[in-house]
């Protein structure tokens, strides 16, 4: 009752401020970055640090959106576009009216397509699912941690609607059927999915043995969002179960109502181990996935998330929400909700599996997800896409 108080006290006074778009600096513009020589030309509003002068190749493995900016721009150039990028959150976009073609999302994405001139093709490319279901996903997960630790969360999807799906002629999805129906009761627009691609080409990773699979450790992996993603659960179970052990991969660090709530326990549970941001393509994450059976992703909303798709390609059991947005096969879990009673029998039966099980679940799941989610399959999406679009 003293943490019910105490939250909606503070809830009076704390809150998230609307995020002024303005307020961010402008983004370089990278023009004719597939060196094409046409008439035609494409802007892509979306991820462009992979065409910023420097930029390492290497560099490349880091994260899945950065490959797939490289292959989208290719497809363009494939479809006879000269291309321009910038990045999504550029508040000052390019106004040329001489585009035909215009794909991204964020603010540049609004801001372009209310500039652009009749005839232009406006595709919008849904990462994840619409944002007003992340925010109120995201809200209710706030108001579930509140009521149960007294603190008041602050919102990560703090921009307001996302006008983008609104002034599009078309959708490209990525993630699942449910990702595509976040979509549908604000735009007519045709929606297409389109795969996600392996976050990093390492066989190593892939061909590790899963005879050394341990049921009893779970991994946590995520880029960040602790609450969102349902870490703060997770804490509060495994901290009553000493004979579980949790890893936790993420860049939570600044996460600063999660720390405030949890640290405690972090530094009580022996059971919780706590790396940080690591390198997936490292000893230490391979290590932890070589002794993990199960990736446990609860996700508030998202599409696809490159995290699972690496996970599952590792041979990991997904158990995942229904808002993560991915399909996982029928050797993976999805829960029906976020209680903690629902998340334990999950919990329970991956750590009651014998190794013989692991072994052969964990080998279907790789092989599925090998197939599902790679360069080609973005590739070959991407442009049957594009190709309808621009008919």
């Amino acid at each position: 009752m003293l943490n019910l108080f105490k939250y909606l006290y503070r809830s009076l006074y704390w809150g998230a401020e609307p995020l002024n778009s303005d307020s961010y600096p402008p983004k370089d513009v990278y023009y004719n970055v597939n060196g094409g020589d046409n008439n035609k030309r494409a802007l892509v509003l979306w991820v462009a640090e992979p065409f910023s002068p420097g930029f390492l190749h290497s560099n490349l493995a880091r994260h899945s959106n950065l490959r797939r900016a490289c292959i989208l721009v290719d497809i363009l150039g494939s479809l006879g576009f000269s291309v321009d990028v910038t990045d999504w959150m550029n508040p000052a976009p390019p106004q040329s009216k001489e585009y035909q073609v215009i794909i991204g999302q964020g603010i540049a994405f609004e801001r372009v397509c209310q500039a652009s001139k009749l005839g232009v093709t406006k595709i919008f490319l849904a990462t994840g699912a619409d944002n007003s279901q992340a925010i109120r996903g995201e809200r209710r997960r706030l108001r579930s941690f509140g009521l149960r630790t007294g603190i008041v969360g602050k919102l990560r999807y703090r921009r307001r609607t996302d006008k983008g799906p609104c002034c599009a002629d078309f959708i490209f999805v990525n993630g699942n059927e449910w990702v595509s129906s976040t979509y549908r009761t604000k735009t007519r627009a045709p929606l297409s999915l389109i795969a996600n691609c392996d976050v990093f080409n390492a066989p190593k990773i892939y061909s590790l043995p899963l005879q050394n699979r341990d049921s009893r450790e779970f991994l946590w992996f995520a880029s960040f969002g602790a609450i969102h993603r349902g870490l703060d659960l997770l804490i509060e179970i495994f901290s009553d179960r000493p004979d579980l052990t949790l890893h936790v991969v993420g860049g939570i660090e600044h996460e600063q109502e999660f720390w405030l709530a949890y640290t405690d326990i972090l530094c009580r549970c022996t059971n919780i181990k706590f790396y940080g941001f690591l390198d997936i393509s490292g000893k230490v994450f391979s290590g932890i996935l070589a002794k993990s059976s199960a990736h446990l992703f609860l996700s508030a909303s998202d599409g696809s998330p490159g995290a699972v798709v690496t996970t599952m390609q590792a041979g990991l059991i997904p158990i995942v929400t229904r808002e993560s947005g991915i399909d996982v096969s029928v050797d993976g879990i999805v829960l029906k909700n976020v209680w903690k009673g629902t998340i334990l029998q999950a919990v329970n039966a991956v750590s009651n599996m014998t190794p013989s099980e692991l072994r052969t679940r964990g080998d279907r799941i790789a092989e599925y997800a090998l197939k599902s989610f790679n360069e080609q399959r973005f590739e070959e999406t991407v442009r049957g896409a594009l190709v309808k679009a621009l008919v």
